[in-house]
């Protein structure tokens, strides 16, 4: 599924590469069938606002992907920031919750 102003990770390669990085980004794991996503990803973006790089995986085009990060449902959102995750959620988001831990890194 090719979501909008995100970058789609379709390798382990890139996800390796990715997770070297020291800047904020988020990983946004969704499958095409899934309604929920879709109803997601542009509340999520709305919060986003292009200020960090989001990308996504295709958990049922890249299993290999969600795996390896120990995904296990979908929508899954994870906040990356150096090094570290700072947020993740599967199926039920809070959005407070992520709009919080969002703007706590933003603002550092």
């Amino acid at each position: 599924m090719q979501l909008d102003r995100a970058i789609e990770l379709k390798t382990i390669e890139q996800l390796d590469a990715l997770q070297t990085q020291t800047f904020p980004y988020i990983i946004y794991i969704s499958t095409q069938d899934c309604s929920v996503c879709h109803a997601i990803y542009p509340k999520m973006m709305d919060v986003v606002n292009d200020s960090i790089p989001v990308y996504s995986i295709d958990a049922s085009q890249t299993p290999a992907l969600s795996g390896q990060l120990l995904v296990f449902s979908v929508p899954t959102i994870i906040m990356v920031n150096d090094h570290k995750e700072v947020y993740r959620e599967s199926r039920f988001i809070q959005f407070e919750q992520f709009k919080s831990r969002f703007e706590g890194i933003m603002h550092g």
